[in-house]
């Protein structure tokens, strides 16, 4: 019933947490606020479907056929009875320093005719260069893993999860455990 408002709200975090995503302090407390509001959806659908018959049946199947949801379940149940949600930050930063060079040699050629006396040569100014590139300035990155899943993105795995829930709501929708 209240599944739908709560994935909203879920996907509000994620997309603040794309925004705000150089700011860890921020982010770390949408994260928090994102991990409350989508196990909510999961807990209302539990908590709908186990009052239908072979509601309990159906959501302990599709949850075990959706890893994130338990996974996210365990980091909220950590995050909010045990300790706070503490994500590794990872930064990349990338610079370039664009290197020109340019110049010319002396060197002395004298040119004689085929009475051996010297030939005047006309030397002509070598064009100029063109102006060098402007230099590329790639942004700072940034992204946030958790302890125990270091190569995965926060924001990946959040979105996968969310997807997750909206195909349970969807299903239940479908099956009628779950009212719209």
């Amino acid at each position: 019933m209240h599944e739908d408002r709560k994935l909203k709200e879920a996907w509000f975090y994620l997309s603040e947490m794309h925004t705000r995503e150089r700011d860890p302090s921020a982010f770390i407390h949408l994260l928090s606020g994102f991990l409350s509001a989508a196990r909510s959806v999961a807990q209302y659908a539990h908590k709908e479907a186990t009052g239908k018959a072979g509601g309990q049946a159906w959501y302990g199947a599709e949850v075990n056929n959706r890893p994130l949801i338990g996974y996210f379940k365990t980091e909220r149940d950590v995050n909010i009875h045990t300790k706070p949600v503490d994500p590794k930050a990872v930064w990349k930063v990338v610079g370039s320093i664009p290197m020109f060079i340019s110049g010319g040699a002396d060197y002395g050629v004298k040119f004689l005719d085929e009475e051996g006396q010297p030939v005047e040569i006309e030397i002509k100014a070598a064009p100029p260069l063109p102006p060098p590139p402007p230099a590329q300035q790639d942004p700072v990155m940034v992204r946030y893993a958790f302890a125990d899943r270091p190569k995965d993105n926060i924001l990946t795995l959040c979105e996968n999860y969310l997807k997750e829930l909206e195909a349970l709501v969807k299903e239940g929708h479908a099956k009628g455990f779950i009212t719209t």
